[in-house]
């Protein structure tokens, strides 16, 4: 019986951190499989529907001794029939452990192993072709010569005769008891990699290099049943209900042999004891096959799969066929156990449980070896996997593994912080117990100073990094917890926010009169806590003793200021910014930051005529002008303020407050003339000077000739 179980702290949480940490409470929540497998699983799974359970007791069975286990087959009293590679043997695993040798070609790779109804045991070596028969005796001798190079899969039919699968040519062979062969079946593919047979005697059987599925009735007479988005159908299970299970296994990087390879030679066997880490079967020359019937149209293909995904395709009794697994890659093997489709993958390891439903899988167990490739069922539910790259047998038992545990990677809270209360969705059997512990340091990887670990995570010091471990206890082993969703609440210490900049305009370069436009200062604040920020601005004088305020307790980060209101003087602008829409009273921060200070200039230069005497028909003027505040830019003269003249300093460039210039007017005929200087300043003012004047006639004596 099971009990649902919503953690209670939730509610607790909530009233402990609202007064202390208002508004800013995180959650660092884990419910989906790729949080949960973000860190460390020991003997826990995750579905694909991101639960979390303890996996099944998984335990090395039997260490073989060799590279491959690639075929197995369960006998009448309990005992494993293994066929290996690389050396090849055929072993007899008793339900004890003990395992006795029946057969050893060391150059060779058993691929296929079967028994027959007499308790005779079949087995092919490749490369090959030869079937060879363990008599109840003991005694070995050869059924049947295929003259294949590879035999992939052996079967007995109904009716008592061996079916066997071959390559390169695609030939299925039937033999009887007696010895006696045909060529059953054959098919346009060059290689027969899998066989399942139904209870009608139709046989289904899985290809390469098209991928397609045939289904041969007891005539003989094929029918493609679907074609898979890969090239090589690997493994097919019949389930008692009819139902087809294939599962491909078509490398990312096929490496075939060069075709001028012998099919003994050392590199051809050598490729084949490989096989299960390329999955691609090896192309050999062979004799010429005898044409095969045409086969019909196969069925069109739902979509390719991407380089390196392999699938597992449910073809249900009506020929209605549908994929329900598919992951970057190879399906090696396939298996049944408690209602669930087992998959054994390569190249890491993985078995997985797949409802064929719902489509839920989980990931059982990653073993050790790199390669699934043969699986077996034994009474009591139990599962035995071969594998490869060491070629062991793993045992996967009905029942939940006792413990098993779940430490997540470290959560990063980017600063300091206040930690919350845990929450957890979960199911818990009765009798079963489920344990969340948590941890905090400030230290990325969790060392010895991190504190000890805490049911409750309110115990924890202010720390930077939080950790949680799930401990998952299976009581009896008949049932597990299931954790859906983990949830830690949050709230980072209060930090001050920050005045990044203040861009104030260059007032030196601006006009500025009473009733002129207003003129806007900006600025760029922060807060490391992610709070909402409120803005003051106040301005000073160089010569005033405190701040004066000119806005308060604004959202935006922006102001227009009005300086025609403001007297000539050095200023400065101070924005304060402060995070108190987001914490209490007792929590909230401020922080500010001055401008660079700036020249507010309201006052014109002051220009002088220092002299103006006439030199012949000319004036000849010196002139001085001064600024308080700002530099000058530009001057000019006219005469009776009709047409301005450009002037420019004794020194050449307009650099200073302060400029010189002494200038000559153009000839003038005599008359009173009045005699206007001007010069303007960087911030847009005009200091004028005038001067009345009058210019003579020349004396009769010094009258041009003429």
């Amino acid at each position: 019986m099971k009990s649902s179980l919503l953690s209670s702290g939730m509610l607790g949480l909530c009233l402990w951190i609202t007064p202390v940490l208002r508004g800013e409470v995180k959650t660092w929540t884990h419910d989906t499989g790729s949080d949960f497998e973000e860190g460390t699983l020991e003997n826990v799974v995750v579905s694909s529907q991101g639960t979390a359970e303890l996996a099944r007791q998984t335990s090395a069975f039997v260490n073989l001794d060799v590279a491959h286990v690639w075929s197995m087959v369960r006998e009448e009293d309990g005992s494993v029939l293994v066929g290996t590679g690389s050396p090849g043997r055929v072993v007899r695993v008793k339900p004890t452990g003990e395992i006795q040798s029946l057969h050893e070609a060391r150059d060779q790779q058993m691929f296929a192993v079967t028994v027959g109804p007499d308790g005779s045991i079949y087995y092919a070596a490749s490369p090959g072709g030869e079937v060879f028969r363990y008599s109840r005796d003991g005694q070995v001798s050869t059924l049947f010569e295929t003259e294949e190079t590879y035999i992939w899969g052996l079967a007995i039919d109904s009716a008592g005769r061996l079916l066997i699968a071959t390559g390169p040519q695609g030939r299925l062979y039937r033999v009887d008891a007696t010895g006696k062969g045909e060529i059953f079946f054959q098919a346009k593919q060059k290689h027969l990699l899998s066989m399942a047979l139904a209870k009608d005697g139709s046989i289904f059987l899985g290809t390469s290099t098209d991928g397609l599925i045939y289904r041969v009735d007891p005539a003989g007479k094929g029918f493609v049943l679907y074609d898979a988005a890969q090239a090589d159908v690997h493994t097919l299970l019949l389930h008692e209900d009819g139902t087809l299970f294939a599962g491909t296994g078509t490398p990312e990087r096929p490496n075939f042999p060069s075709p001028s390879a012998s099919r003994w030679s050392p590199r051809g066997v050598a490729w084949a004891a490989a096989w299960s880490l390329v999955l691609a079967p090896p192309l050999v020359p062979v004799a010429e096959a005898p044409a095969p019937a045409p086969a019909p149209k196969p069925v069109a293909r739902p979509g390719l799969a991407g380089v390196g995904e392999n699938s597992v395709y449910r073809i249900a009794a009506s020929g209605h066929c549908d994929e329900i697994f598919r992951d970057k890659c190879l399906v090696l093997s396939l298996g049944w156990q408690e209602g669930k489709l087992l998959v054994g993958t390569g190249q890491e390891g993985k078995l997985y449980a797949i409802d064929p439903l719902t489509r839920v899988r989980q990931t059982l167990a990653r073993l050790d070896s790199g390669q699934i490739q043969a699986m077996i069922s034994l009474p009591a539910g139990n599962v035995v996997l071969g594998t490869g790259t060491p070629g062991n047998l793993w045992r996967v038992e009905a029942r939940y593994s006792p413990r098993g545990t779940i430490e997540s990677s470290p959560h990063d809270a980017k600063m300091q912080a206040r930690w919350g209360q845990g929450s957890t969705s979960a199911e818990v059997p009765t009798g079963a117990r489920l344990l969340v512990e948590f941890r905090a340091g400030n230290v990325e990887k969790p060392d010895e100073t991190w504190s000890l670990w805490s049911s409750d995570a309110r115990s924890l010091p202010i720390s930077r990094f939080l950790q949680y471990r799930a401990t998952l206890e299976s009581g009896q082993g008949n049932e597990s917890p299931q954790l859906r969703n983990l949830s830690v609440y949050y709230a980072t210490v209060n930090r001050p926010p920050i005045v990044d900049s203040i861009d104030v305009p260059n007032f030196a370069q601006t006009p500025v009169a009473d009733g002129s436009t207003k003129i806007e200062i900006k600025w760029k604040g922060s807060d490391p806590n992610g709070d909402t920020l409120l803005y003051d601005v106040d301005v000073r004088k160089e010569e005033w003793p405190e701040w004066v305020a000119v806005a308060r307790e604004m959202n935006e980060t922006s102001f227009k200021w009005d300086p025609g209101s403001y007297p000539s003087g050095q200023y400065r602008f101070r924005v304060t910014a402060s995070d108190a829409p987001s914490n209490r009273q007792s929590d909230q921060a401020t922080s500010s930051k001055e401008s660079e200070p700036f020249v507010l200039d309201r006052q014109a230069p002051a220009v002088t005529i220092s002299s103006a005497t006439q030199v012949g028909q000319k004036l000849d003027v010196s002139t001085v002008a001064k600024d308080d505040r700002t530099r000058l830019v530009s001057a000019s003269y006219s005469l009776n303020g009709i047409d301005w003249w450009p002037l420019f300093p004794d020194d050449g460039i307009f650099d200073s407050s302060e400029e010189a210039i002494r200038f000559q007017t153009g000839e003038l005929q005599p008359h009173t003339y009045l005699l206007l200087v001007r010069f303007r300043d960087s911030a847009g003012h005009w200091g004028v000077a005038d001067q009345v004047i009058r210019v003579e006639a020349p004396a009769k004596g010094n009258a041009p000739d003429g």
